[in-house]
């Protein structure tokens, strides 16, 4: 018997990991060996199936088959597609065949802090995850002002899924993560930016009393980007009780006037 009609070349869509371009990439699932595909298939013939790195098809292994039904009392001969579970049984193929990604990671899961990052992970082929690490390092060598240790984050992970953390971190800066399948294949890759946290206050203050005005040394954007600065003044009267002048917000400049408004 020959299989004639029921195709053999499953389209194979898949989600580009290059997110962040936004592309989507299309591959055909492979005949192994290559080069072996044919029209026709004779009656349990066994074809194996290959997906690119990082995926994998529902099935491995493909058979011609054929089942008997009933038509109006008589028995009919089918013909159909099989697939070898990984229990073994081989169960009939009742919709196309698709190369699935090894290894989900949900972005709406992510979890950034001025301090941490984490992410949950789901290995969709618990028999194709033995090995998977996760690491999480510096994407560039900070800056000389900024200056920020290197984190050494690796991890083994274990089991069909689970939650990765990487910290202690720096704040407001960029950090790679990674997962990897020995013994090079890459499976998830991302950039992350630490959040910002409460940023350092200036260190030198200059008072000019001629001219009235007040000058600082502006710090570095280590822990976020500076977009203004809070002044709070305060006056002492002859008695020595002292009077808090009213709080006002100036823009990221370095040089402000002293136009202090307060109350008795």
């Amino acid at each position: 018997m020959a299989l004639q009609s029921l195709p053999l070349r499953f389209l194979l869509a898949l989600a580009s990991l290059l997110s962040a371009h936004g592309q989507e990439e299309f591959f055909n699932i492979q005949i192994v060996p290559q080069g072996t595909d044919q029209v026709n298939y004779k009656k349990n013939e066994e074809v194996m199936l290959s997906c690119p790195e990082g995926f994998q098809p529902p099935f491995t292994h493909l058979k011609c088959s054929s089942e008997v039904q009933s038509s109006g009392g008589k028995p009919v001969y089918r013909e159909l597609w099989t697939g070898r579970n990984s229990r073994g049984a081989w169960v009939r193929i009742r919709s196309g065949v698709e190369c699935t990604e090894v290894l989900q990671v949900d972005h709406e899961t992510f979890e950034i802090s001025s301090t941490s990052i984490k992410l949950k992970w789901t290995c969709r082929f618990p028999d194709a995850c033995q090995g998977m690490r996760a690491m999480c390092r510096l994407a560039a060598p900070s800056s000389p002002l900024c200056e920020a240790e290197e984190v050494n984050a690796e991890q083994m992970l274990h089991g069909q899924e689970g939650i990765f953390t990487c910290s202690p971190l720096q704040p407001f800066t960029e950090y790679s993560v990674t997962i990897d399948l020995p013994p090079n294949t890459t499976l998830f890759s991302w950039l992350f930016t630490t959040q910002e946290t409460v940023p350092d206050k200036p260190e030198q203050l200059w008072l000019d009393p001629d001219r009235g005005s007040l000058r600082w040394s502006a710090p570095p954007s280590c822990n976020g980007e500076i977009i203004g600065y809070q002044r709070k003044p305060s006056v002492s009267s002859f008695t020595q009780q002292k009077r808090e002048a009213q709080i006002t917000v100036v823009e990221n400049v370095a040089t402000v006037p002293l136009v202090l408004q307060y109350t008795c």
